[in-house]
């Protein structure tokens, strides 16, 4: 060992030494900077999603949650509705440059055309139905663990295709909401139980309807009705 060293000057050593301290330093610089990377998604995506909860009541002309959306999407806006509508559009806009790939800039923007791009229900589906799945898309490689049980991209394009009168895969994405939330979110529920009705599948239907009304029970929240 000693011999191999003799072969080099201290200067070479100096160097060397040099040369492994820049090198951990670089190293540690890239380690610092993809956590701040991390750090600032991290932000952005939170920021991003309070835009999106605003959006969303704005969707709903200024009622909190998503109780009214199922009958809303059935008509088109009405004259005092378009002012809330395009706040709302300026909140998914900004939340989109925060958060491209968060599922739920996708799926509220969904929910926007659907509400307003378009004269029929049909053709304001169709609009919407690639935000809607780009939205399921992200939403199943999504690792933050809050989102694991968030069932609500499945059921809101279960609703396009229900409005598009696809309806094999209406049930199809209705069922996998509920296999996400199927004890906690009535209107899942409800929303299936008003798909069967419309099908003719009345007696699934009530058992579906029964099954909100329990959870609303259970939860003390107010089923609304249709």
């Amino acid at each position: 060992m000693s011999s191999w060293i003799s072969k080099f000057s201290s200067s070479d050593i100096i160097s060397l030494l040099a040369l492994l301290v820049s090198g951990g330093a670089f190293f540690q610089t890239i380690r610092i900077s993809a956590k701040e990377e991390i750090n600032t998604k991290n932000i952005n995506r939170n920021k991003a999603e309070r835009l999106l909860d605003e959006a969303l009541d704005l969707m709903n002309s200024g009622r909190q949650g998503t109780e009214f959306l199922h009958t809303c999407h059935e008509r088109p806006p009405s004259p005092d509705e378009r002012p809330y509508l395009e706040l709302a559009r300026r909140k998914i806009d900004d939340a989109n440059f925060l958060a491209p790939d968060f599922y739920l800039c996708h799926q509220y923007e969904g929910i926007y055309v659907h509400r307003t791009q378009g004269r029929s229900v049909e053709e304001r589906a169709s609009n919407s139905l690639k935000y809607h799945q780009k939205a399921v898309k992200l939403w199943k490689e999504d690792k933050d663990p809050r989102v694991k049980n968030d069932g609500w991209p499945y059921h809101d394009l279960a609703l396009v295709y229900e409005h598009l009168g696809r309806y094999k895969e209406a049930e199809e994405y209705f069922l996998k909401a509920l296999e996400v939330n199927r004890t906690t979110e009535l209107y899942f529920h409800r929303d299936f139980s008003i798909f069967l009705s419309g099908i003719g599948r009345e007696n699934e239907s009530i058992e579906y309807m029964n099954e909100a009304k329990k959870i609303a029970q259970a939860t003390g929240k107010e089923l609304p009705h249709d």
